[in-house]
């Protein structure tokens, strides 16, 4: 698929990032942002998950993806340090078309993968791991945003695979203690996934 100049140029700059799916940066930058606001995160986080679980009950999914883009949307913000309202978690509605389109091509096409010997399904999902948080943060073609991310991730995809294995490992180890612990783990995990974001596309 052929990229626009703006997205090309995108996924040159991110190449060009060193460290960037570094465990250590990813786990620092989180940390600083729980230090900073650890209940407007924490809450913010457990009322994100709540609305796209009902989301996802109450519309047989249709409205999950929008609600995903407006959880990913807030975390960002949060570990950027600017004023976020808690509103922010249905902002992804305004880009409602993309993010359902987003949501069946992946679905779709990983499910395709995975039947493929599950090799290319893994191969994509971590290739595409960044095509949610790109279109929150960059509100245009879903398309485009996921061969974004396959070329930039592919390029070092073993080290995007190792990162994300780090996220889902602390994202789950909250589950050990009675499930109670997953309500720091896993607001923790997503802004590790988004300060690797963060590094790729918009520190350059």
């Amino acid at each position: 698929m052929s990229l626009t100049p703006e997205q090309q140029d995108l996924v040159n700059r991110a190449k060009s990032q060193p460290n960037a799916f570094s465990v250590g940066a990813a786990w620092d930058d989180a940390m600083a942002a729980l230090k900073r606001d650890f209940w407007g995160i924490i809450l913010g986080h457990l009322l994100g998950y709540l609305l796209i679980a009902a989301g996802s009950f109450l519309t047989f999914g249709i409205c999950a993806p929008a609600l995903i883009v407006g959880y990913v949307r807030f975390h960002q913000r949060k570990l950027r340090g600017e004023p976020v309202e808690i509103g922010e978690l249905l902002s992804g509605f305004s880009d409602f078309g993309q993010s359902l389109g987003l949501g069946l091509v992946l679905v779709v096409l990983l499910t395709i993968g995975y039947l493929c010997c599950i090799l290319p399904g893994i191969y994509l999902a971590v290739a595409w791991s960044f095509a949610f948080f790109l279109l929150a943060d960059r509100r245009s073609d879903f398309w485009g945003l996921m061969e974004v991310s396959r070329q930039v991730v592919t390029a070092r995809w073993f080290e995007a695979f190792l990162l994300l294995i780090v996220i889902h490992l602390i994202a789950y180890a909250g589950l050990l203690a009675c499930g109670i612990g997953a309500l720091v783990t896993l607001p923790f995990s997503m802004l590790m996934f988004c300060s690797a974001h963060e590094r790729l596309f918009r520190r350059s």
